[in-house]
């Protein structure tokens, strides 16, 4: 992975947590960040965000 595309995604990962604070109300939305999930072949996948 290059330098910029490294960069990129953690500038975007930092945009999405910044509006998430500022825009989601803390007593009706609960963010759940970097949820790591087994997979059946033995690896695993990561979900940046998920909003309940």
């Amino acid at each position: 992975m290059s330098l910029k595309s490294t960069f990129k995604g953690f500038l975007g990962e930092t945009v999405i947590n910044v509006a998430m604070w500022l825009k989601l109300e803390k007593d009706i939305y609960h963010r759940l960040n970097g949820i790591t999930l087994p997979l059946a072949n033995g690896g695993s996948t990561q979900i940046d965000h998920v909003i309940v």
